[in-house]
């Protein structure tokens, strides 16, 4: 198979800064719709007359800010996989021709949805809402539900979570969604 050309990975990096841009457009959005609900939240009457009333509440707000997260959390995952450097062609090494990349751009759209799931995540801590993003622990099988096990690496223990794929969100005692991990083959030891 050949080396792409350099007019292919000009066209390349044109769809890869068109999907840096799409990806700004939609954390944008998804900022929008999160301060949006976060307001309603906020404007609700702190008088409700029933404790209960108001913790159901609070979980239905829950439950339609965490689509808004988990938007967040996969958009923030896309732009880091953008943010890796790309590979130089054979023909670009022995020509010295310039890499065609824009990692400040993808590297501040990291940022930027780094710190918006920041944000939320504060906005949903000062509602008392807790966000379980643990790993390196065992299993907690009233919070967690495990969705693959995998073997270990090296630097991982048997039996604990080593990467957590949708975060788990509780509200006070109550679970609203367990967070979805990936845990390490083996018990613990």
């Amino acid at each position: 198979m050949s080396d792409p050309s350099l007019e292919e990975l000009a066209a390349r990096l044109d769809d890869l800064l068109k999907e840096v841009r799409r990806q700004g457009r939609a954390a944008i959005a998804a900022q929008a719709a999160a301060e949006s609900c976060l307001e309603a939240i906020q404007a609700e009457p702190a008088e409700a007359s029933d404790a209960s009333d108001a913790s159901d509440e609070a979980a239905r707000w829950l439950r339609a800010l965490i689509p808004v997260a988990d938007a967040v959390d996969r958009m923030a995952q896309r732009a880091a996989a953008l943010d890796a450097p790309p590979k130089r062609t054979l023909l670009q090494r022995l020509f010295g021709a310039p890499e065609l990349d824009d990692r400040h751009a993808r590297a501040a759209l990291t940022e930027g949805l780094r710190l918006l799931r920041a944000q939320l995540e504060g906005a949903l801590h000062d509602l008392g809402v807790a966000v379980d993003r643990r790993t390196g622990d065992p299993v907690d099988a009233e919070r967690q539900r495990v969705v693959e096990v995998r073997s270990p690496l090296a630097h991982e223990r048997a039996g604990t979570v080593v990467e957590v794929v949708r975060p788990g969100y509780a509200l006070g005692v109550k679970i609203i969604r367990e967070a979805e991990v990936v845990i390490a083959a083996g018990s613990e030891r």
